[in-house]
């Protein structure tokens, strides 16, 4: 039987694929339209279910089945994957058998993984490994360090070495959570309300951890008691006040576990600093903000928005040496 080898980061804000042979082979949002008649009918996933929030019937619901790391909607989530992954298949009715390495948060808890195995499973994934998003990125590094992978609804926080992770913690402190307090911030200063595109805006636009910038945006959303449009403008100053007290936790939590690390360990990761990766990352100004409270080095790894799909990519050709590389455990 023909064997398909996938390496499937399948996150908060976007599923990306990668597939044995051919590379990154898709990179869709992680949301699904679903209408419920007498069973759930999947009316569209990806880009287009995305395009269609805040745009459908009573009927019909616009869902993201993860969040923060967390699968919060099994059914979706097994619906979303299934209709992401028929997209690989060859057509026919001899269906290849699907292996897959698949990268999970740090922290997540024992039922937590089980529902990603379930999902997997339910969405015809034949055999899959779960690897932590820390170790998996720890594969692009020539020695160990201080790995921060901030994405759309989770930041992994690890300290590894030798392939394994020291200590390790994932919060719900992502690009998410900086797209809710921009939007939570203009409803209670303007009395404005926006919709996702136009936060997504903002935050491409103007946002940054540069105190000084002076850049400001106009945008348009809805008086919040009237329902009519207003145009208002917001400042970079406003969106950098609102999202460093969010990423001075992420620094809080690295200088902690340096603290409380064992000498050598501190040393070593001291000495290596910081390997940052995930959309966030991008944020400007994020390095130097970083590097300046937890006084580490801070590198931002190469194509830092598919740092975990390319670290899987090198290892889902080396499935005969991936267990005894890192020690997996086959949920």
């Amino acid at each position: 039987m023909a064997v398909i080898d996938l390496g499937i980061d399948f996150g908060s804000s976007n599923t990306t694929i990668y597939q044995q042979g051919f590379g990154i082979v898709l990179k869709e949002p992680s949301v699904i339209a679903l209408r419920k008649e007498r069973k759930l009918e999947v009316v569209a996933v990806g880009s287009k279910a995305k395009r269609l929030v805040g745009k459908v019937s009573a009927n019909t619901q616009v869902v993201y089945p993860i969040r923060d790391g967390v699968i919060t909607n099994n059914d979706a989530a097994i619906l979303l994957l299934k209709k992401l992954i028929a997209r690989l298949l060859p057509e026919g009715s001899f269906k290849p058998r699907i292996r897959a390495l698949v990268s999970i948060p740090c922290g997540l808890s024992l039922a937590e993984r089980k529902a990603y195995e379930t999902v997997m499973q339910k969405a015809g994934v034949n055999e899959v490994t779960f690897i932590d998003t820390p170790i998996a990125i720890s594969r692009l590094l020539s020695h160990g360090g201080v790995v921060v992978s901030i994405g759309g609804g989770v930041t992994d926080v690890a300290l590894v070495a030798n392939n394994e992770i020291i200590d390790g913690a994932s919060i719900n402190i992502a690009g998410d959570a900086i797209n809710n307090a921009i939007t939570d911030y203009l409803y209670e200063k303007q009395n404005v309300k926006i919709g996702q595109a136009t936060t997504e805006k903002i935050k491409l636009a103007i946002a940054s951890l540069y105190a000084n910038d002076t850049s400001s945006i106009e945008v348009i959303g809805r008086d919040a008691d009237s329902g009519a449009q207003r145009t208002f403008i917001i400042t970079a100053k406003e969106v950098c006040d609102l999202i460093e007290p969010l990423l001075k936790k992420i620094t809080d939590i690295i200088s902690s576990m340096i603290t409380y690390a064992p000498t050598e360990v501190a040393e070593t990761m001291t000495e290596n600093g910081i390997y940052l990766c995930g959309g966030t990352a991008l944020l400007p100004g994020l390095c130097e903000y970083m590097a300046n409270l937890v006084r580490m080095k801070v590198t931002l790894l190469d194509d830092a928005q598919s740092t975990v799909i390319n670290a899987l990519g090198t290892l889902v050709g080396e499935r005969d040496k991936l267990a005894e590389f890192l020690k997996l455990t086959k949920i």
